[in-house]
């Protein structure tokens, strides 16, 4: 068995930071958009949102790579000042007392990864970016990138996410995932997730319990 995280919205609850960043740094471009629909894009690169924002308006005259070193220095300074997720310490030091690989596999920079890895002092050491790789999820590729990293064929792993996109990319992936959504119950595009959790605790509580036997 192999564990692959997500890190925003599974590791730290940072979703709502990125939105509001990223709400903040359009409407100085002149773009106005709801949380709600920014919420759609949650998976998705800084670099490849900020490309859409320049295809969806290009009366603005947007510069892609200004705007996206914008949001991801705003976030570097948020990130660290963040908790994690309720129940997650517990989990990641079970899998590593059980001798489980891990592994982070985000949307995220690189930069970003690594300040959460830092700043809480996490047993993890491997990690892919969908930012690094180029491709964003619902794209696979980089589930596919963090499994070879540690020595995993995508049969062997878990993921654990919390959106749309990431576990459309980890079915992709040909990968199980376990969802732990914003709300619970998931919404129905969650779906197609193996399994569906209200919270880390519960999902920890299953695996202590003997779930998830078919990838041991």
């Amino acid at each position: 068995m192999f564990v692959l995280f997500d890190m925003d919205g599974v590791l730290v609850d940072s979703e709502p930071q990125w939105k509001l960043v990223e709400q903040e740094v359009l409407a100085k471009f002149g773009i106005h958009m709801e949380i709600e629909e920014l919420k759609k894009h949650a998976g998705a690169t800084t670099f490849d949102f900020m490309t859409k924002m320049n295809r969806l308006y290009p009366e603005k005259g947007l510069v892609v790579e200004e705007m996206v070193d914008q949001v991801i220095s705003e976030m570097e300074k948020r990130l660290v000042t963040l908790p994690l997720m309720k129940g997650v310490m517990a989990f990641i030091d079970q899998l590593q007392a059980d001798a489980v690989p891990m592994a982070i596999a985000s949307s995220s920079a690189i930069r970003l990864i690594e300040a959460v890895i830092k700043t809480h002092n996490l047993p993890i050491t491997v990690y892919a970016s969908g930012s690094e790789i180029g491709l964003s999820k619902p794209h696979p590729e980089v589930f596919l990138q963090a499994a070879k990293r540690i020595g995993a064929d995508p049969w062997q792993v878990l993921i654990i996410e919390d959106s749309v996109n990431g576990t459309i990319a980890g079915k992709a992936a040909s990968m199980s995932v376990a969802v732990v959504p914003e709300s619970f119950p998931p919404r129905s595009e969650l779906s197609i997730a193996n399994h569906a959790f209200e919270s880390m605790t519960d999902l920890h509580d299953y695996y202590r319990q003997g779930g998830f036997s078919y990838l041991r």
